[in-house]
């Protein structure tokens, strides 16, 4: 066989197969007392000859599977969602506001590095700034690497970057937690999803055209036949949309273009979209209602084991949560393994969570529809053995 594309799809030979159709040839020309050992010259060419064939190959196959976006990957995928409309979600970094104390007009130019002592996770400021007659100036930082890198409030205190005059720093307040940039997997499952936006159901149809607005990273919509408020409190013939992400107008756009007539909206949050005449529409929805998730964790040292492992584990478990929870999705105990065994050099001796401090278990947490689970490195506790 050849490379060739069939009824069933790209089909190509593998370097072994190449390379024994080579020798076969070679065999056929000279005769079999030919010596085609890999130590030999005639050897090495036919295994020069097969790699060069074999690598045209695979490239024709990554190109034809680029066409399909279940196989895409990269940039590849990139491009090929925005057929569907939609684009891959950026990386961001975290961002937060940090106070430095000193003496009196002292300045703190932009750039200059400071950190949280205890992860080693570092933070610029974003402007040049002087600290006050009061002995303190407030600046925005911002992380020196995109992910969900947390920084609690009054965990940012060592000065990375020496600077004569100022005395302490801190973070007041939690920085804003930023985000990996949206793995392929993440994206397949977002583009499957944003194809439903043509559906006849207004629920699909909704959420396939809310997950492509900008910057949305979830959404659920609820709807209410009944003549009856629902279980969830939701009025009779009425529609909830509970986005995460994009901006208040953008998202009330989207449900304005394709809600249904009469249909009643139900929601905390409302936002003004404009119809083909230029007209306000006042649009109903919600954001999810963060739920925070507390979580104890005994680890036993082993080979290998980083002192960093706490911390690691912290901003896994938060990176995970966030690429993986549902607005309303219970959280799964035994899923929380995945984040806590991806770093190496120890075992896991108890696991237990919960939606209050003093009161954690192996137990699942169930979620209200209108709940999304918080992952917070406030809110994990590694204890070291």
């Amino acid at each position: 066989m050849t490379t060739q594309l069939t009824s069933t799809g790209f089909q190509r030979d593998g370097l072994d197969v190449i390379l024994a159709n080579y020798q076969a040839a070679m065999i056929a020309i000279f005769g079999p007392s030919i010596n085609l050992d890999p130590d030999t010259q005639d050897g090495q060419m036919l295994g020069i000859f097969s790699e060069g064939i074999s690598s045209e190959d695979q490239l024709a196959e990554a190109v034809y599977n680029s066409f399909n976006p279940s196989l895409a990957s990269g940039s590849g995928l990139s491009r090929l969602v925005q057929l569907n409309g939609i684009s891959r979600i950026a990386g961001a970094y975290s961002i937060g506001l940090a106070t430095f104390t000193g003496i009196a007009n002292t300045v703190i130019p932009s750039g200059t590095l400071i950190s949280n002592p205890s992860t080693q996770d570092q933070f610029s400021t974003m402007a040049d700034a002087t600290i006050g007659v009061d002995g303190s100036i407030s600046v925005a930082i911002i992380c020196t690497v995109i992910g969900a890198v947390s920084a609690p409030s009054n965990s940012i205190t060592k000065l990375v970057t020496p600077q004569f005059g100022v005395s302490t720093v801190s973070n007041p307040s939690n920085a804003t937690i930023g985000r990996s940039q949206e793995t392929d997997s993440e994206l397949r499952i977002r583009r499957a999803k944003s194809v439903a936006i043509a559906s006849q159901s207004m629920v699909d149809s909704l959420e396939g055209g809310l997950l492509s607005v900008a910057n949305v990273t979830n959404c659920i919509v609820f709807e209410n036949a009944t003549e009856l408020t629902d279980s969830n409190g939701l009025p009779p013939h009425s529609v909830c949309c509970i986005v995460s992400g994009g901006s208040d107008s953008d998202v009330a756009q989207m449900i304005w273009l394709l809600k249904s007539l009469g249909v009643t909206l139900f929601g905390t949050s409302s936002s003004i979209a404009l119809d083909n005449k230029g007209r306000s529409h006042s649009i109903i929805f919600s954001r999810p209602i963060s739920a925070p998730i507390y979580i104890n964790i005994a680890i036993t040292k082993k080979d290998g084991y980083p002192s960093t492992a706490p911390a690691d584990i912290a901003n896994a478990i938060v990176a995970w949560g966030l690429a993986n929870q549902d607005i309303g999705g219970e959280v799964i105990y035994s899923r929380l393994y995945e984040p806590i065994n991806s770093i190496a050099g120890f075992s896991v001796s108890s696991l237990a969570i919960g939606r209050l401090q003093d009161s954690l278990s192996s137990a699942n947490i169930k979620m209200a529809y209108s709940e999304l689970a918080s992952f917070s490195i406030a809110n994990i506790a590694v204890t070291v053995s």
